[in-house]
């Protein structure tokens, strides 16, 4: 679609798949630098919403996929820099929470998406400066962290990283300086690692899940498997931070199941027609669990030769 009619462009860019969307934000005269979307199609590419009444735009940024709609940062003007949340809908498409009241804004940034569920970021606020902020979309669920540089001076927290259930990132502390620091995650998460290996270049067998939380189900899903294969569903623990390489089964295939350590099938089943599947596994409510980390990866048995493929591994962590 030709957004910005002329030579110039609308200069799309930070494209952002989720789902059947792809979110970006583009330019034109009327509107300015404003969030869109698009189906591939000429007629489903369309500005999500005019945020920012007028050509000056709303400046959406940070663009990151949670929980199946966009969060991201944007003005509308009245207010500034803050948290934003789109399901690629007029309707849907609102400010979250207005951290720093006022036209200067919370300038929140460093989107790091936790699981299924939660973000963390940095933001600013007259009282804390810019501290480390967490939100599950909603206003309630938008909170500081930690005030790690007491008062209105800036701990700048950065290099966002999650590992094995913790967040790591540096932070200036007021009497330290510039140092690592962690944060124990009492939340459940799960989030995709490394790739699916395939004896097929058009098919890719990829695996997510669902936040582990104690009490409730948690789902597993598979896409890009061959119809008619045996999948086997296996779990270990502890997670293991390197991959091991298993060429013997076919290039890039990688076990993110530490097999030098407990690990178990947990059910195995024949892929239906659409190559797609659903697995539901009840999580214990037994708070001793709390922060055990575990991995699954689902490896599939082609018939009739009974070649191997594996999927990308999931990690995660069992919590509230």
């Amino acid at each position: 679609k030709d957004i910005y009619l002329g030579p110039t462009g609308s200069n799309p860019n930070m494209l952002t798949p989720i789902g059947e969307k792809l979110f970006f934000r583009a330019t034109d005269p009327q509107h300015g630098i404003e969030l869109w979307v698009s189906d591939g199609t000429k007629q489903g590419t369309k500005m999500v919403k005019d945020i920012r009444p007028g050509a000056f735009g709303s400046f959406p940024t940070q663009l990151r996929a949670l929980q199946g709609r966009l969060l991201f940062s944007a003005t509308d003007g009245s207010h500034g820099l803050e948290p934003w949340v789109s399901d690629g809908t007029a309707a849907g498409t609102h400010l979250i929470k207005d951290i720093y009241p006022g036209s200067l804004g919370s300038d929140p940034k460093n989107f790091l998406p936790l699981g299924s569920r939660f973000a963390f970021f940095t933001a600013r606020t007259k009282a804390n400066g810019v501290e480390l902020w967490c939100t599950d979309l909603r206003a309630q669920g938008t909170i500081l962290v930690s005030d790690i540089f007491p008062g209105p001076g800036n701990s700048n927290p950065s290099q966002l990283s999650l590992s094995l259930g913790l967040l790591i990132f540096q932070a200036i502390d007021a009497t330290k300086g510039i140092e690592p620091f962690k944060f124990v995650i009492p939340w459940a998460s799960s989030r995709r690692v490394g790739h699916p290996c395939s004896s097929s270049s058009s098919r890719l067998p990829t695996l997510s899940g669902t936040d582990p939380v104690l009490g409730e189900n948690m789902s597993l899903r598979g896409v890009g498997a061959k119809p008619g294969a045996a999948a086997i569903q296996i779990l270990g623990f502890p997670v293991r931070r390197q991959a091991v390489p298993l060429s013997n089964l076919g290039k890039d295939c990688m076990s993110y199941v530490d097999k030098g350590a407990f690990w178990m099938a947990l059910t195995s089943f024949r892929v239906p027609p659409s190559g797609s599947w659903t697995l539901s596994q009840k999580i214990p409510n037994d708070s001793t669990l709390k922060g055990i980390p575990i991995a699954t990866q689902t490896w599939y048995l082609l018939p009739p030769s009974l070649r191997v493929e594996m999927s990308n591994g999931v990690f995660s962590t069992l919590g509230n």
